[in-house]
């Protein structure tokens, strides 16, 4: 539950498989997707009114695709009473979100989430969102989804269900997202995939956090699952410099970051002097 309404979260396995569609959630079905994902589910959502799929990846999530669903949408013959079904990782929920938000004022969405991030993150809270080449998520719009299908959910719907507009507790989920997100800008998104950015934004928090131990045992985790551990061929400099265009600053303020204080102990807000930055980030270059 949210201050914008309640949405149902339909958690099981095989939901797909089965054919199974949200009961209270008419209308016609328009789908988007990504290249990859659709071809492996997409029919399971049948019937579609019409399907767009974009190439995956974060370079994908721009205006310029947000136009390209916003016009087949149109040549598809979407209606206000129709819905739109993010089906995908992060990225395809984010910009069917946003193209959703802004659709003719605002149309309905599903979040179909199959990637990890997306199914414990994205796809709930109604983050929705396309990056500018300088900076993640710059443009964007609070829009609730009015289902989720899913496979796992409930640590964030609780943090989110009291913070839906990021205001407080909700920022605790940033931990690692400052520099992560900066490592995105400065590689053009392609170079590291989001998880990967963040997983690097992790360690740089727990350094800014005075948590050496820790920080050892989670980059021996990231490594042990494939995750990168070092920031390879990029600048430290440069992701430094873009953490300033990080869009939680306010007006000339330093950016406010997450950082840890022990184990489920995040503290949101903190204000870290730009040499500890540095330091921290450089740490990263192998």
């Amino acid at each position: 539950a949210t201050p914008s309404g309640d949405y149902p979260v339909y958690v099981a396995r095989g939901l797909l498989a089965s054919g199974f569609w949200p009961p209270a959630v008419g209308g016609r079905r328009f789908l988007v997707t990504d290249g990859h994902v659709g071809r492996l589910y997409g029919d399971a959502l049948q019937p579609l009114a019409g399907r767009v799929a974009i190439m995956p990846g974060e370079q994908s999530k721009t205006v310029a695709h947000a136009e390209i669903v916003w016009t087949e949408l149109v040549r598809s013959g979407m209606t206000r009473e129709d819905v739109v079904v993010a089906l995908g990782g992060g990225v395809v929920g984010d910009l069917a979100g946003f193209c959703a938000a802004t659709y003719q004022r605002g149309v309905r969405y599903v979040q179909v989430p199959t990637t990890l991030v997306a199914q414990v993150d994205s796809a709930y809270g109604g983050k929705t969102g396309v990056d500018l080449e300088q900076a993640k998520n710059y443009v964007g719009a609070y829009h609730q989804p009015v289902a989720v299908i899913v496979a796992c959910a409930r640590t964030k719907l609780a943090v989110v269900s009291r913070d839906e507009r990021d205001a407080g507790l909700r920022q605790v989920l940033n931990l690692g997202h400052t520099v992560g997100h900066a490592i995105e800008a400065v590689t053009g998104y392609a170079r590291y995939r989001h998880g990967e950015a963040v997983a690097l934004g992790l360690l740089a928090a727990l350094r800014l956090s005075n948590q050496p131990e820790l920080r050892g045992e989670v980059s021996e985790l990231l490594a042990r699952h494939g995750l990168p551990t070092a920031l390879d061929g990029v600048d430290p400099d440069a992701v430094v410099m873009a953490t300033a265009r990080d869009k939680k600053r306010l007006g000339d303020r330093p950016v406010p970051f997450v950082l840890l204080d022990s184990p489920g102990a995040p503290r949101p807000g903190c204000a870290v002097e730009s040499r500890a930055l540095i330091e921290a980030v450089r740490e990263l270059a192998p």
